[in-house]
C-alpha cells in the first residue's frame, strides 16, 4: 500500500523532472530575476527519502519550516488517500549535527580529522546497552550448560550483532565496553560453575586462541551432545570492519517507469547488505 506514497514523494521531489524543476525555480531565485521577485517566490528545499517496510525517512535539506510544510505534506496524503495515521509521537523533525536513528543505526554528521563535516552513522547507546544487558542476562544464571556451549551461544550472538554494524563508523569504543563486561561477566559465570576464584581460571582458561590474536576465555570440554571440542569467546574489537559506499538504486521496485537515471555505484559487492539489513 505505501508505495502509492512512493510514488507520491517521486513525482512531488524525487523525479528527474521534479529534480529540474526545482533546480530551475532556485536558480531563477538566485539569480533576481524580475519574476521571481514579481511573484515572491520562495526558495525550494531538496528531498532525499528511504523506506524500509512501514519505516521511512524524509530528508530535507533545508529549513526547519520547510520540513515541517512537508511532514504536513506526507501526513495529509498517507491520511487522506491512503486512510492511514502517521504517529506523529514518533514522526520528529531533526538537525542533521544532532542526528536521528533509523533502522537501529545513528545517522549523525560529524567533523572529521580534516575538519571536514561528514555523514556518518554509529551505534545508538540504547541499542548498545540493550544488547549488553542481554549478554549479561545470558551468564546470570544456566550454570547447567556445558562451558563450551555456553561460549558457542556468546559467539553467535557477538558474530550476529558484529556483522550488523560493520559497515558503522566509530564502533571501536562500543566494541570494547562490550568485550569488557561479557570477558568479566563470564569469569563470574565460571566462578560459580565451578566455584572457584577467578584468578585460577584465568591461568588455566585465559589464552592466546590463535597466533596474532589476543588473550580471551579459551576453553575446552565437552558440549552437551557429548563431543569433544575448544572454544574461544570472540572478542568484538577483532570483528572485520568494512567501509561503506553510498549507492543510490537504479529504480524503485514498486514505480515503474522507462526514465534511466545516473547513479553512483559502489565498487563494494556486499553493500547491498547494509542497506538491506534492519
Amino acid at each position: 500500500m505505501l508505495h502509492e506514497f512512493d510514488a507520491w514523494l517521486e513525482a512531488k521531489y524525487l523525479s528527474d523532472k521534479a529534480r529540474k524543476d526545482r533546480w530551475a525555480w532556485n536558480f531563477g531565485i538566485q539569480q533576481g530575476r524580475p519574476i521571481t521577485v514579481r511573484e515572491n517566490r520562495q526558495w525550494k528545499p531538496a528531498v532525499a527519502y528511504c523506506r524500509y517496510a512501514d519505516d521511512f525517512v524524509v530528508i530535507v535539506k533545508g529549513t526547519k519550516a520547510h520540513a515541517e510544510a512537508i511532514r504536513a505534506e506526507c501526513r495529509a496524503f498517507l491520511e487522506g488517500n491512503l486512510k492511514l495515521t502517521l504517529n506523529m509521537d514518533k514522526t520528529h523533525i531533526t538537525h542533521v549535527d544532532d542526528g536521528f536513528v533509523f533502522l537501529g543505526h545513528r545517522i549523525i554528521r560529524r567533523r572529521g580529522s580534516s575538519g571536514r563535516m561528514s555523514v556518518v552513522s554509529t551505534i545508538p547507546k540504547e541499542k548498545a546497552k540493550t544488547f549488553a544487558r542481554r549478554l549479561v542476562e545470558t551468564l546470570s544464571g544456566n550454570h547447567e550448560i556445558a562451558t563450551v556451549d555456553m561460549i558457542d551461544s556468546l559467539n553467535r550472538q557477538l558474530a550476529g550483532w558484529a556483522a550488523f554494524y560493520k559497515f558503522t563508523d566509530f564502533t571501536a569504543r562500543i566494541f570494547r565496553r562490550i568485550d569488557t563486561v561479557v570477558f568479566w561477566k563470564m569469569a563470574h559465570w565460571l566462578a560459580r560453575k565451578y566455584r572457584s576464584r577467578i584468578k585460577p581460571l584465568m591461568r588455566k582458561w585465559y589464552r592466546v586462541p590463535e597466533i596474532g590474536h589476543s588473550k580471551t576465555w579459551l576453553v575446552y570440554g565437552r558440549s552437551n551432545q557429548g563431543n569433544a571440542v575448544g572454544k574461544a569467546l570472540r572478542r568484538l574489537v577483532t570483528s572485520q570492519k568494512l567501509q561503506f559506499r553510498w549507492r543510490n538504486p537504479e529504480r524503485n521496485p514498486y514505480i515503474f517507469r522507462d526514465e534511466l537515471r545516473n547513479t553512483v555505484t559502489s565498487r563494494y559487492h556486499d553493500v547491498a547488505m547494509a542497506l538491506g539489513q534492519g
